[in-house]
């Protein structure tokens, strides 16, 4: 602006400080703006969901974006008991565990150890013979600690299989940025006799046999499901456990159906019973349901992504996600003056559309979920991790503006998440009718984020998608994935056709 001095016009220039904060808050607002899931786009993404559940089961899965696979699995009793063992492959970590089954409560019994094991990337993408030889070998060495004699397992697949009855399937394809192309090519092997081949060729140090059984395949959300189930009459809920879900590394869900609305089942002899569903959810089309919220972050994902145009969903939701999103972000920023000014440690040759966002240049970290849950967590008046977390994986010095301008997309990001799982959970209640249930949920993100806070954020879009959604109770199912598997188990040992065995 201009004012006189001495009658002389001066010019006044304006503090390019300001101008910097202006720039990164108006960066804020529009990516606020496009990361916001209103109920409108709440309930499109419910009502896409709920007619993809229909078509899913009427075409078993075949040209459709739901596999809506039936995993031959009911609901536990309750009164199911005995040692049983879990063997629980995820996203992540490879997990081995026993737990004793009493009247609805499941326990780790005393002096009992638990394996956990992360995956390690050669695995994920190696050869299918050194997948299931890796799997054996840390069953085995788990099994040296405890005694001896025949083991029954449930197994925790987290993956998209094939199931044509509890105890075989093929796996459908890969998710989570695994890549064994072996165990997708036709003529596909069975993932639980292949298992189970290699596990009866491993011998104790002593020479002796290791006799171990898998009884059941499950996935994640299935065993959460059942797990939460076994302790509803312990745990004396007033609503059935009727969804299980997942939301971690990845993002699934399964729910109840009636044996007799799935063709795929009108053969079995218990037609008039009910049958967990795996919905395989993480495949719906976001970007077709509410197009004008797939954003460009969210393209530049799934176009470096092994599954590129599929899981949808997954990508724009499942902390396997999140982290590679802000930090596309925030290269789509630098690139265009907007973060970072003059810091070209940030930058290099390639514009940020041609760069991986799973990947970082040389001496730079990727951004993941346990960075996002920082960010929320950080209260102090400098907002201190955010710009130490920053200056560590992306050597950025920040200022307060920009600093809050990270944490405001971040948590936007992930309060989007919640509000995805949100409109999948309400699409899963009306199918069922619109009764209102016990919710189980397991995953780092979903149990951990914010103190409860995301699952405060899911309940809220539960309830503004459905009638009786706000009266649906969300349940933190721990271990599910893997408690769920030895009840699994369990199911099978004390009542195969109540597993719906075939």
């Amino acid at each position: 602006y201009q004012r006189r001095v001495h009658g002389k016009k001066r010019t006044h220039q304006p503090d390019p400080m300001d101008l910097a904060h202006q720039t990164v808050h108006s960066a804020q607002a529009m990516w606020l703006d496009q990361l916001t899931f209103d109920s409108a786009a709440v309930i499109a993404v419910k009502n896409h969901m709920l007619a993809e559940m229909h078509r899913g089961l009427l075409a078993q899965g075949v040209g459709t974006q739901l596999a809506m696979i039936p995993t031959y699995v009911a609901p536990a009793k309750g009164h199911e008991s005995g040692m049983f063992f879990a063997i629980d492959f995820g996203g992540t970590n490879f997990r081995v565990a026993g737990f004793s089954l009493n009247g609805g409560a499941i326990t780790h019994p005393a002096g009992l150890p638990q394996m956990t094991v992360e995956i390690p990337e050669e695995v994920k993408t190696g050869s299918a013979a050194a997948f299931f030889n890796w799997i054996a070998d840390n069953v085995l060495s788990f099994m040296e600690s405890v005694p001896r004699g025949l083991k029954q397992l449930g197994f925790t697949f987290s993956f998209p299989t094939i199931m044509e009855s509890i105890n075989r399937a093929t796996l459908e394809k890969w998710t989570k940025n695994f890549s064994i192309p072996e165990l997708v090519r036709e003529p596909k092997p069975d993932i639980v006799q292949s298992l189970q081949a290699v596990l009866d060729t491993k011998r104790f140090r002593d020479g002796t046999p290791l006799a171990v059984k898998i009884v059941a395949l499950a996935n994640d959300t299935t065993g959460t499901l059942v797990a939460s189930s076994y302790e509803d009459a312990s745990s004396r809920r007033p609503l059935p456990t009727r969804i299980g879900t997942i939301i971690g590394t990845g993002l699934n869900s399964c729910y109840i159906e009636k044996v007799s609305n799935v063709p795929a089942l009108r053969g079995e002899s218990h037609y008039d019973r009910e049958v967990i569903i795996n919905t395989e959810w993480g495949n719906i089309r976001v970007d077709l349901a509410v197009p004008h919220k797939y954003t460009l972050a969210d393209r530049h994902v799934d176009m470096f992504s092994n599954n590129h145009t599929n899981q949808i969903f997954e990508k724009m939701a499942a902390g396997h996600y999140i982290g590679p999103i802000l930090q596309t972000i925030i290269k789509l920023e630098v690139a265009a003056g907007r973060l970072f000014p003059g810091q070209t440690t940030l930058t290099d040759s390639l514009s940020p559309l041609q760069q991986n966002p799973f990947e970082m240049m040389a001496g730079h970290s990727c951004l993941d979920g346990f960075d996002l849950n920082q960010f929320a967590e950080d209260v102090t008046a400098n907002l201190d991790t955010v710009g130490r977390v920053l200056h560590e994986k992306l050597h950025a010095q920040s200022s307060l503006p920009e600093r809050t301008f990270v944490k405001n997309v971040a948590r936007a990001i992930v309060l989007r998440s919640a509000r995805l799982a949100g409109a999948g959970m309400a699409a899963l209640i009306e199918k069922m009718g619109g009764q209102p249930c016990t919710i189980a949920v397991d995953g780092s993100l979903v149990n951990k984020y914010g103190d409860g806070l995301f699952r405060q954020w899911v309940h809220a879009a539960v309830a503004e998608a459905t009638p009786s959604g706000s009266m649906s109770v969300l349940v933190p199912c721990e271990d599910g994935s893997g408690k769920g598997a030895a009840v699994i188990a369990a199911v099978v040992a004390h009542s195969p056709q109540g597993a719906l065995l075939r």
